[in-house]
């Protein structure tokens, strides 16, 4: 099998956010590959983590994927404060011939869009991706896996970082469908008995109070927060109750957009205008509304921006899903306006300071041994496009590394393998393994 084939086989997606089928990425011609270790999330080292324990198979990936996608440039997106990882990684991608490019302790640098301006000056169209300026970006864990799939091994296992309120933050490595419960216990558990998780990170991720969910393949990490964080009280709000919110208190400002990531880029996106219509009821502006679409969900609106603790962020994540729903479209240009960042770029310590998590910006070091567990549920749908189909019953024993759903023919999507051997105990929008 070539390349595109052994990634495909192996199951591999972005190992954050959407979870992009990665052989669909490799298929292309890119001018610039960028590999994104910048993990600016606040509290997330799992990067860090693999890069320093696990680096050389990070670049092995890399490189592979760069032969793949013919690039004429590897650019390494790197924060200058990670010392350690630099230091692993430093001699091997000189070797390689690969740039590692030293970036600021800023939010949310490693925003693809972002980060493809910072390395190469180039601006990603509004609603665009990477690849209309010549570019492919890459998740560290995902060059991971890409090296693992070359050797035929599938995609299995997760790594992650645990941290927030819990006794000892740490990087574990677990079987993709382990319950987030036993990742939390790993870390010694939680410090406070009412608390929320934000499964991905304390801003872009997912809250829930449910800690029997599994982690899958985009899983970044767990962070547990405790309930009486500001944060956590906003995470549950209705849309109904944002907007009441947003007509009571909201006064206009206009510094969510100030400070949003893709305005300053020179996209057409102007979130005090959608807080400014939902205010005043205005919302049978389906234009005005359409700019949600361009929303990145980083919410710095949300978190950092907003004197009044609003949520237009929020907001604009709900418009979207309803406008996506709907399939409602939209064509963007650039403004001609565009703003510079500096002065707008939001130093990590203050953000951190912010959202109330000083007391948790600890290390988290990668642990010796996986995280072992004898049940694990997969979704079919853990990543971007349609959820895989199943190819085993009731009844059937997997070993690790046994396909259990394959993707779906016709749309994107991806294969999902068996992470412990065992039964398969259940089979509905998941599948559930238990060992013997």
């Amino acid at each position: 099998m070539d390349l595109l084939d052994q990634v495909r086989a192996a199951g591999v997606v972005g190992a954050g956010g959407a979870g992009f089928p990665t052989h669909l990425k490799l298929r292309n011609r890119a001018e610039v590959l960028i590999l994104n270790a910048c993990e600016c999330e606040p509290l997330l080292k799992a990067d860090q983590q693999l890069l320093v324990h696990h680096g050389d198979k990070v670049l092995e990936g890399l490189a592979l994927a760069a032969g793949q996608l013919r690039a004429e440039r590897v650019a390494i997106g790197l924060k200058a404060k990670y010392k350690s990882v630099l230091e692993a990684i430093e001699p091997p991608a000189a070797e390689r011939r690969m740039e590692i490019i030293p970036l600021g302790d800023h939010y949310p640098v490693g925003d693809e869009h972002i980060l493809v301006k910072e390395i190469t000056g180039r601006t990603v169209p509004p609603g665009g991706i990477p690849l209309q300026v010549g570019t492919v970006v890459l998740n560290v864990e995902t060059a991971f896996n890409i090296a693992n799939a070359a050797s035929s091994r599938p995609v299995t296992e997760k790594f992650l970082s645990v941290a927030g309120a819990v006794r000892s933050p740490c990087t574990l490595r677990v079987p993709v469908g382990t319950p987030l419960k036993a990742c939390i216990e790993a870390a010694g558990g939680p410090t406070c008995e009412d608390h929320v998780l934000a499964v991905g990170g304390p801003m872009t991720g997912t809250f829930t109070k449910d800690a029997g969910l599994p982690v899958d393949k985009r899983t970044k990490a767990v962070v547990v927060v405790p309930a009486g964080n500001r944060i956590a009280q906003n995470a549950f709000l209705s849309l109904h109750a944002m907007s009441r919110r947003t007509g009571t208190a909201c006064c206009l400002c206009r510094a969510c957009t100030d400070l949003c990531p893709r305005y300053l880029l020179g996209h057409p996106i102007e979130p005090h205008k959608v807080m400014r219509a939902i205010a005043h009821f205005a919302l049978a502006d389906l234009n005005l509304l359409k700019m949600s679409l361009l929303c990145s969900e980083c919410r710095v609106c949300d978190r950092y921006a907003c004197p009044m603790d609003l949520c237009p962020g929020g907001v604009m994540g709900e418009i979207k899903r309803v406008l996506l729903g709907q399939r409602v479209t939209a064509e963007w240009r650039l403004r001609d306006d565009a703003i510079a960042f500096d002065g707008r770029r939001i130093p990590t310590s203050r953000l951190v300071a912010r959202l109330g998590l000083n007391a948790y910006d600890r290390d988290a070091p990668l642990l010796p041994r996986a995280v072992e567990t004898r049940t694990v549920v997969l979704p079919l749908a853990q990543h971007y496009g349609a959820p895989a189909l199943p190819t085993v019953k009731v009844g059937d024993r997997v070993k690790v590394g046994d396909m259990v759903a394959e993707a779906a023919q016709r749309a994107p999507g991806a294969h999902v393998h068996a992470s412990i051997p065992g039964v398969v105990t259940k089979v509905n929008s998941s599948i559930t393994i238990e060992a013997l």
